[in-house]
């Protein structure tokens, strides 16, 4: 007859699975890395809603630019350099289809189409238009103004001027969280 050896356990157990400390300490670090990727989201949505926003003021700025190049003689009719009050009402246009307009009147109606672009386009948005005489050159200055959605106006809202700028010229007042984007033309 022959002996089989048989194993004796010396004390110690080979233990399969997870213990519950184990498993609460893999749910903590889980639950941590969702938690920054949901602030790193957030972060990336409120850059992309400003950049959003001063893809528009530059399309508005380049807009004015356009029309006081085709009006060139009617410049100095151009300036608007009142302070930014952020309201968003519509401006009354004057209607040139069934009178002859000077070019004073369509700077009037492009200033008036511009605002009201640019008050459906931006929150609270507006321009501002300022011209100077450098070296026998006119230069002009287009400023589209706008309070970022979720801007209180009264300094709270850090965090959106951190991200861009306000850029706002020193001699236009403004409400704080205001932001600014100039566009320069050289006539």
């Amino acid at each position: 007859m022959m002996h089989t050896p048989t194993q004796h356990h010396t004390g110690s157990r080979h233990v399969k699975g997870a213990s519950l400390i184990e498993v609460l300490v893999s749910a903590l670090i889980l639950s941590l890395g969702m938690l920054s990727l949901v602030g790193i989201q957030a972060s990336t949505s409120q850059v992309s809603k400003v950049s959003a926003l001063r893809a528009e003021a530059s399309r508005l700025g380049q807009d004015m630019a356009d029309r006081i190049r085709a009006n060139q003689a009617a410049t100095a009719n151009y300036a608007l350099a009142t302070g930014y009050d952020g309201n968003d009402t519509a401006i009354d246009l004057m209607d040139c289809s069934t009178a002859a307009c000077t070019g004073a009147n369509i700077a009037a109606l492009d200033i008036a189409q511009v605002r009201n672009l640019a008050r459906l386009a931006l929150p609270r948005g507006d321009i501002r238009i300022t011209s100077s005489i450098v070296d026998n050159l006119t230069m002009v200055n287009v400023w589209v103004m706008w309070i970022p959605a979720g801007a209180t106006g009264d300094g709270t809202d850090a965090n959106l001027t951190a991200i861009s700028g306000t850029g706002c010229p020193a001699a236009i007042t403004v409400a704080a969280g205001t932001q600014c984007l100039l566009t320069r033309i050289n006539l």
